[in-house]
């Protein structure tokens, strides 16, 4: 490892860490708000159907991307 290739695994290593907190605090809110859900569709169904599309959205945003500044290898 040199020392121009630092940043990239920083960033890398940042991205990892604020995805993990990002979940660590969604998933229990999430859990709570869908407990809470009484619709006619049922308790899970419109939670899934939100995840699945905002997921959708996020891989669609990712395939566009021209780059990630965190995937730029130095040399």
């Amino acid at each position: 490892m040199t020392l121009t290739q630092e940043p990239v695994r920083l960033r890398r290593g940042l991205v990892s860490a604020l995805g993990g907190v990002a979940t660590v605090i969604a998933n229990p809110v999430s859990g709570h708000l869908s407990d809470r859900t009484a619709g006619r569709y049922g308790m899970r169904r419109p939670w899934i159907l939100g995840g699945s599309l905002t997921g959708l959205a996020g891989l669609l945003l990712l395939a566009l991307a021209g780059s990630v500044p965190w995937s730029r290898s130095a040399g």
